[in-house]
């Protein structure tokens, strides 16, 4: 019976593996070696051949968006000079003085999200297979 499921498995991966990236298909050509990859089995490791496109796809999708909250804490580390100018551009996008964030800041301001991309941009590509 394992042997018949790891037929279908087999047919399966070499289906889909002309829709995976290069990355997923390295995860199923080492399936024998899945330790090196901090995994237990090789089932394992087809189960994240199949889950690492779609999850990285969505990665990407919010590794281009931004919050005024993460925005203002990334900006403490800033310089003094730097602060400054981006301290402007931080008011633009989010209507509200870097100074004044943390005191006068509207639930609107703190949920804002700006993306370079539009929302309808955005939704096609994370629907996108």
């Amino acid at each position: 019976m394992k042997e018949i499921c790891s037929m279908k498995q087999s047919k399966i991966v070499k289906r889909n593996r002309k829709r995976m990236s290069k990355f997923a298909k390295m995860i199923i050509g080492a399936q024998g070696n899945f330790g090196h990859f901090g995994l237990q089995s090789q089932e394992d490791m087809l189960w994240l051949s199949r889950q690492y496109d779609t999850v990285m796809m969505h990665r990407n999708g919010v590794a281009h968006e931004i919050t005024g909250e993460s925005t203002y804490h990334a900006f403490q580390h800033l310089k003094a000079r730097e602060k400054a100018i981006y301290g402007m551009l931080f008011k633009h996008y989010f209507l509200c003085p870097m100074e004044k964030w943390k005191t006068e800041a509207t639930d609107e301001q703190k949920n804002r999200i700006i993306s370079n991309c539009t929302d309808e941009e955005l939704e096609e590509y994370l629907q996108g297979d």
